[in-house]
């Protein structure tokens, strides 16, 4: 089983380096960590590094991500988490190191590992981290069932999203065997500050909708004014979720002048916005997918595909 292959080379290697992909979120973060605790905590003397720049909200709980030199990870191990293609790995000094193993669920983009173990079904790559752990009877720290279960929340929506299935639960169920503090991880993941409840306000009171797509822009201009980051606005795009009658809503921020980030989600698998998404670069799930693009005329274009999406007119080919 692919489980036991890893394993296998997760025991060859006394060096084993973690990535992830840009722009971190919740899973990536959690099963970097989740992992690299798994491992420590099974073989002690292995070296193992998690490499990115981490989730700025749970660093403070669950620790920050390591920096190395390229001469560890040209003598390692590389595995890969959370990242379909290889050109969204945070950092690409992945491809020097010895063997690579890439372990991910989202919708297949390419091969790019020596070893691959993606699972469509998985409700977020954390899940499968756990189910690998199990399955070998690996030992994991509290910290690192801390980190796996912070995957496992945020891109399960706290497990009221339509791929959360039987082994998310059971996942779960093993990670709070562990100790997890469910309480701290929640009030560390969704205390808001009150810039940031204004913030949600500004968003619920801005938004425009076209045809049955609801969305907002937010230029560089206004993120300075509002005084955000804007991947954190961008992320807030499920503020606009479970609106009657408008089965896609999204975010478009303005990150600099020839980057605007695109946030895509839907109510359900009737509309893959991932294959928008591909379509203009990114990526992702059927109902949760990304993408970046250069300007907001763009954005348009990205808008009046989603619309055809809702029709079933959307002609999946390049743009």
């Amino acid at each position: 089983m692919i489980e036991e292959e890893i394993f296998k080379k997760i025991k060859q290697y006394d060096i084993i380096t973690i990535f992830g992909h840009v722009m971190p979120d919740g899973d990536c973060y959690g099963s970097e960590i989740g992992l690299k605790e798994a491992i420590k905590a099974t073989f002690p003397r292995k070296e193992v590094y998690a490499i990115g720049s981490g989730f700025s909200k749970l660093i403070g709980l669950l620790g920050p991500l390591d920096s190395v030199d390229d001469e560890i990870i040209k003598n390692s191990l590389a595995i890969v988490l959370d990242v379909g293609n290889k050109e969204r790995v945070e950092d690409q000094r992945f491809v020097s190191a010895k063997e690579i193993i890439k372990i991910d669920h989202h919708i297949f983009v390419h091969k790019y590992g020596n070893l691959e173990f993606v699972d469509e079904k998985a409700i977020a790559c954390a899940q499968i981290i756990t189910q690998i752990i199990k399955h070998n009877k690996m030992e994991i720290t509290k910290t690192g069932a801390e980190a796996l279960m912070l995957g496992i929340t945020t891109d399960s929506g706290r497990f009221l999203y339509g791929d959360t299935n039987k082994e998310t639960f059971e996942s779960a169920s093993f990670l709070m065997s562990k100790g997890v503090d469910l309480r701290t991880l929640y009030d560390t993941l969704y205390t808001s500050t009150l810039k940031d409840v204004k913030f949600k306000g500004y968003i619920l009171n801005s938004f425009i909708t076209k045809g049955p797509v609801c969305f907002i822009k937010m230029t560089l201009d206004e993120i300075k004014k509002l005084e955000v980051d804007a991947d954190y606005a961008a992320s807030q795009v499920n503020l606009m979720a479970g609106i009657e009658g408008f089965p896609i809503w999204a975010t478009f921020v303005e990150k600099n002048q020839d980057l605007i980030r695109c946030e895509l989600r839907s109510q359900d698998t009737n509309y893959n916005v991932q294959l928008v998404a591909k379509k203009y670069g990114g990526g992702g799930h059927i109902q949760a997918a990304g993408c970046r693009v250069s300007n907001f005329q763009v954005v348009d274009k990205l808008i009046d595909d989603l619309i055809l999406l809702t029709k079933g007119e959307f002609k999946d080919v390049e743009e």
